[in-house]
C-alpha cells in the first residue's frame, strides 16, 4: 500500500485516525499489536500484525468489490 491515507471513519466521518500498537498479557496469554482507532467516536478495530495491515483493514469497507 504505497498510500497510507487513511479514510474517514464509517461512524462520526472524523479524519481524526491514529494506529496505535498495544501488547500485553492476560491470564498468561499475550495479544496485541497495531490497531487503528477513531480519536474523536472511539471506533476501533481489532490487532492486525503489522502497521500495513491495520492500515488495509481500516480503509476496506462493505461496499468494496
Amino acid at each position: 500500500m504505497a498510500d497510507n491515507k487513511l479514510k474517514p471513519c464509517p461512524f462520526c466521518g472524523s479524519d481524526s485516525i491514529e494506529v496505535y500498537t498495544h501488547y500485553g498479557e492476560s491470564a498468561g496469554i499475550q495479544y496485541g499489536g497495531y490497531y487503528p482507532e477513531c480519536t474523536v467516536c472511539g471506533c476501533r478495530l481489532n490487532y492486525y500484525d503489522s502497521k500495513e495491515e491495520a492500515l488495509k483493514a481500516w480503509n476496506r469497507r462493505a461496499d468494496d468489490g
